[in-house]
């Protein structure tokens, strides 16, 4: 839940999510404040059915790498989704249809939709008029390759300088022609709507797509992937809908900094995930639970500390990519929580100093990495009582 502050050698971190909320009112009436926190409530308990449901599938997705993906730039989404439409190509090299269900209509309907998008390149033309020209008869494996050797040039072709709006549309035309082309149902639907392939796949804490994770989608079956669209549109709209509550209630904090005193105890709102953050004690000594971690506090009036060693449970949270068991081994991790108050007492930073962790799908043994700082923002909702 914390964002990544730098590299970490190659490890797996995972951010703690980060937000862009959509612009609201800058002061929000006393009634909309409770509201937006009965709201915030509501829409993480419902965010989590969504997430259990997507698991169901046997598939993970995070809502901090939705909300991440929402604020991306054009370019940055043509990017990602150049590097997924690599992975579906790989992975589309042995499931080429057969000519039998291939024909030359199809085929011209192939090459017009590539065209119309931009994408005129001759070798893939002939190749998909190869493929189609003999119905009812297994294509040559040359003729296959010819095909996958165009569909390369034809990613080739697309200039990621271009702007990101018709970048993304040229990948989605090349993409929906792939997929034509599959024999795999499940490459089919993913090649079908790259912009959703990429989104599922993306992970705002490495800033990458994960291989791993267009592998697990790819084991999907076709009724299952339809399920996990509908899931994740679902989830999408939920995570905006959080998003905005917890803007009312960001406003809505800002009437208590004349009134308020110096103190850490109180009720706060992780900016980065709209989680209801209690914080108890006093004098420098205080208590909190932050993303299922509980945490001891000492230090100052404006700046304590907490020191741990993370047990199997506390590492899937802070690494929930990393597999249950692979979490427990490795348990024992060093971890340093530090938090800042702001002078007017209205916001904590919150910075968490813990190892980079990778794993080994081969041993399921954990990997250490370079050490790396991830923050976030805590801000006060309610007086300290």
């Amino acid at each position: 839940m914390l964002r990544e502050r730098f590299a970490s050698g190659g490890a797996i971190l995972t951010s703690l999510c980060f937000f862009t909320l959509p612009a609201l009112q800058a002061q929000a009436p006393a009634g909309d404040c409770e509201g937006a926190r009965a709201q915030i409530s509501s829409l993480q308990s419902k965010i989590e059915v969504d997430k259990r449901a997507i698991r169901s599938l046997g598939f993970e997705q995070r809502s901090e790498d939705i909300e991440d993906w929402e604020k991306l730039s054009g370019e940055a989404r043509a990017k990602f989704m150049s590097d997924t439409f690599d992975m579906l190509l790989a992975s589309a090299q042995v499931g080429v249809k057969t000519a039998g269900t291939l024909n030359p209509p199809s085929a011209n309907r192939a090459i017009s939709r590539l065209r119309a998008a931009g994408i005129n390149v001759q070798p893939l033309n002939d190749a998909i008029r190869k493929l189609a020209a003999t119905p009812g008869k297994t294509p040559k494996a040359a003729d296959i390759n010819d095909f996958l050797d165009g569909i390369s040039k034809g990613k080739d072709s697309i200039s990621l300088a271009n702007t990101g709006g018709d970048s993304q549309s040229r990948l989605e035309a090349l993409s929906t022609v792939l997929g034509w082309f599959q024999t795999s149902p499940s490459i089919a639907v993913l090649a079908a709507d790259l912009q959703f392939t990429t989104s599922s796949i993306y992970n705002n804490a490495t800033r990458r797509v994960s291989q791993n994770q267009i592998e697990q989608l790819t084991r999907l079956n076709e009724t299952n992937l339809k399920s996990l669209k509908r899931l994740s549109d679902q989830l999408r709209t939920d995570v905006g809908a959080l998003n905005a509550a917890k803007q009312v209630a960001t406003s809505c904090s800002e009437n208590l900094a004349a009134t308020t005193e110096q103190t850490f105890a109180g009720n706060w709102i992780f900016h980065e995930t709209g989680e209801l953050v209690v914080i108890s004690g006093h004098a420098g000594s205080y208590r909190m639970q932050l993303n299922g971690i509980y945490w001891s506090l000492q230090g100052s009036e404006s700046n304590v500390q907490a020191k741990k060693q993370l047990n199997g449970a506390e590492v899937h949270a802070i690494h929930p990519e990393l597999p249950s068991d692979v979490a427990s081994n490795a348990a024992g991790l060093p971890a340093v929580l530090a938090m800042t108050l702001a002078p007017d007492g209205q916001t904590i930073t919150v910075a968490l100093v813990v190892p980079g962790v990778g794993w080994s799908p081969r041993t399921r043994q954990a990997t250490m990495g370079a050490p790396a700082t991830l923050t976030g923002t805590l801000t006060r909702v309610s007086k300290p009582q």
